[in-house]
This record gives C-alpha cells, sequence and structure tokens, in this order.
C-alpha cells in the first residue's frame, strides 16, 4: 500500500495542510453538454453561469475549476479561454507549454476558494521537476505562484486553490530552495558590541545604542532562494516518511529586531520587533507531490497587534526571548558575524512535525529553518 500523506498536526508555528483533489482524472470534471475537439483552436472557450450553490466548469484541452458552495454569492458567467500565443508573464518561473489558460471575469474575488485543475504534458516532465510545479497567475503583469497545490505524476494534473480570477498556468517555480540532508552547522553565537544606534520607527522608543537587524525576501522582489537568505534542513525520519525530494516553495522572509540596553558583558536586555518566514513544504510522495504551508512568525510581546519591548536573555548560543506573540517563551539559536560593513545575526528555528502512518504509528520529524538578518 502506497505511504498516506501526512495528517496535520497542532504542531505550534508549522501548519501542513495538504491539498485535496476534487476530480480523479479531468475527465471526471468535465461537463456533459461540452464539445471535446480533437485539435484545439485560438479562441475556443467554456462559459457556464454558477451560482452560490457551486459548480465545475472545464476544457477538454486541459483545465477544470470546481467552485465550491459559497464561493459566488450571485450567479456568474464563468468563461474559460486557452491562450495559444498570448504572453504570461515570465517571472514566477518558466512556463509549461499549453497550460495557459484565461478565466474571466478576471479580478473577481472568490469568498470561498475555488480548485483549479491543470493537465500537464507528463511524458516531456522531468521526475526532479515534479517539486518545483505550481499554478501561477496573473495580474497587472505579473506572475505569482499559488503557495498551496498537489501534483499527480500519473494523472499528470497539477491542483491549486484560487481565490481570484485571472490568467492561470502551470510553472516550474524558479524560487525553490532544497532542503538539506545531514546535520545544519551549530551556529556561534556572539555578543553584541559595536552596533548603531537605531533609526526610524524604532528610534525613540529604544535610544540607547540599540542594534537593528533586518531581512525582506519574498517571490516577487528580492528572492529568498538566489539571496541565501532563507536556508531548511530536515531531520532523517521526515526524509524517509516523505521521500528524499523536498523544497521550500516560494518563501517570504519579513524581520525586523532591536536589541537595546546593553549589559556589561555586550549582551542586550530588551528586545522589539517581529520576524515572519512562510512558504511552501512540497514532497515528492510515490507519483505525486503535495504541499504543505510552513508559517513561523512572532512579534516580540503579547496583548498586541503590534511589537512590544520585551526581555532577552542569553545562554551560550542561545537567544530566549521573554512573552512573545504566542503567550511563550522562544528560544532559538543564534549566531553573528561580520559581513561586509555590517553584521550578520543568524537565527535558527526548529519546528517538530508528527505524521500519521499506515498502521497507527506515528512519525516525527524537525524541520530547521535559518533565517539570516542584517544590521
Amino acid at each position: 500500500m502506497p505511504p498516506r500523506a501526512p495528517r496535520p498536526t497542532a504542531a505550534p508555528h508549522l501548519a501542513l495542510v495538504p491539498t485535496l483533489v476534487a476530480c480523479v482524472g479531468l475527465s471526471g470534471c468535465l461537463q456533459s453538454d461540452q464539445a471535446l475537439p480533437f485539435e484545439l483552436e485560438e479562441g475556443a472557450t467554456a462559459s457556464r453561469t454558477i451560482g452560490p450553490l457551486g459548480g465545475t466548469i472545464s476544457l477538454s484541452s486541459g483545465v477544470a475549476i470546481v467552485f465550491p458552495v459559497g464561493a459566488l454569492k450571485t450567479g456568474t458567467q464563468i468563461t474559460l479561454t486557452p491562450r495559444l500565443d498570448a504572453a504570461f508573464p515570465g517571472d514566477a518561473g518558466p512556463i509549461i507549454p499549453g497550460t495557459v489558460f484565461d478565466v474571466a471575469p478576471a479580478g473577481l474575488q472568490l469568498a470561498v476558494p475555488a480548485q483549479v485543475s491543470l493537465r500537464l504534458p507528463v511524458k516531456n516532465l522531468p521526475a526532479a521537476d515534479a517539486v518545483r510545479l505550481g499554478v501561477a497567475t496573473a495580474s497587472a503583469g505579473r506572475a505569482n505562484l499559488v503557495a498551496s497545490g498537489s501534483y499527480d505524476g500519473t494523472s499528470g494534473l497539477l491542483t491549486a486553490s484560487l481565490g481570484t480570477l485571472g490568467p492561470v498556468a502551470a510553472v516550474l517555480s524558479n524560487d525553490a530552495i532544497p532542503v538539506g540532508t545531514g546535520l545544519p552547522p551549530t551556529l556561534g553565537g556572539g555578543t553584541f558590541w559595536g552596533g548603531a544606534a537605531p533609526v526610524g520607527v524604532w528610534g525613540p522608543l529604544l535610544a540607547d545604542a540599540g542594534q537593528r537587524f533586518e531581512a525582506s525576501c519574498r517571490p516577487e522582489a528580492r528572492r529568498c532562494f538566489s539571496s541565501g537568505m532563507v536556508q531548511v534542513w530536515a531531520s532523517e525520519e521526515l526524509l524517509d516518511r516523505l521521500g528524499g525530494t523536498l523544497v521550500i516553495l516560494s518563501p517570504r522572509l519579513e524581520a525586523d529586531l532591536v536589541f537595546s540596553s546593553m549589559d556589561a558583558h555586550g549582551f542586550p536586555t530588551q528586545a522589539l520587533g517581529s520576524l515572519s518566514l512562510k512558504g511552501t513544504l512540497r514532497a515528492q510522495l510515490g507519483g505525486g507531490v503535495s504541499s504543505y504551508e510552513v508559517d513561523e512568525s512572532f512579534r516580540t510581546g503579547t496583548g498586541s497587534a503590534a511589537p512590544l519591548a520585551t526581555g532577552v536573555r542569553f545562554a551560550n548560543n542561545r537567544m530566549i526571548l521573554a512573552r512573545t506573540s504566542d503567550g511563550n517563551d522562544r528560544t532559538m539559536e543564534y549566531g553573528l558575524g561580520p559581513i561586509g560593513t555590517g553584521r550578520l545575526l543568524t537565527l535558527r528555528v526548529e519546528e517538530e512535525v508528527e505524521m500519521e502512518n499506515d498502521d497507527g504509528s506515528t512519525t516525527k520529524g524537525t524541520v530547521i529553518l535559518f533565517a539570516r538578518l542584517r544590521g
């Protein structure tokens, strides 16, 4: 019996949410009154009015969209049109030929996400590229990868959630960080001497020669993969359970932390700011690929939507932030080192993943994220 996809657990900070496939094969999504052309023609379209009770629309050329109950508030005419010649933005990654479709009315936001399925040319797709596959949407001349999704290598169906209607295409993401094997390096800790006073919004609050560290990378701007701001490892147990091919797809890192009130040993006693690291873990399971959402986010202080200054203490190479936004202390391994004319702060975050096996037992593994902030 093939391994069953991991089931979401209650482990903090890492939500594993498999995407469900609504149709076993694309032919199961086709409308009974729809023509099945042997040859695709420019302008060949499918139109159907779908209301609050939901429904399905598809083209035999390789696309189907399932609208669940409540996705549309009123009866709306949905139209699918294949794009054979018109360009699709390439900033999300190389486009799989024959998978570009216009979904009208473009720009319509759905109250509940729909599910789009694209049929891919399986014979022409290298197996090693499967984990990089994703559905991209286009808007205002840019393409953005849809975070969640799955791929069935047997049927060639690529599926994803669709929150807003518009052009869609299957792409090979060029922002995919391979998940490393083996042990990640141990971070060396270090003191905070030599920093400059903070500037900007935190300056009036922490003006006693504190140090500020920042990082920002995302698919639509500076990419985390090419910038090296994010690295990922997985424990042996997790690699064995999910298979040897894993990537973090289209990660997004936003971090801004200020450390102040230095003690006599060069360590700060106060911290203020936030860190958010999100992405999609793609794992190859047998002939298919599943997606799981990674969301590691926190801010200092509790009881407020904005960061509040809180205590921070250090033990060897570990940093302990008191009272973060989840209500608990947060312990992270850290390392400080020079980079150019500034300093680099690397934070290590560990996430435990628990998965149920076919025999009722559970497998526990760890995902380790390194986030690099510059000060």
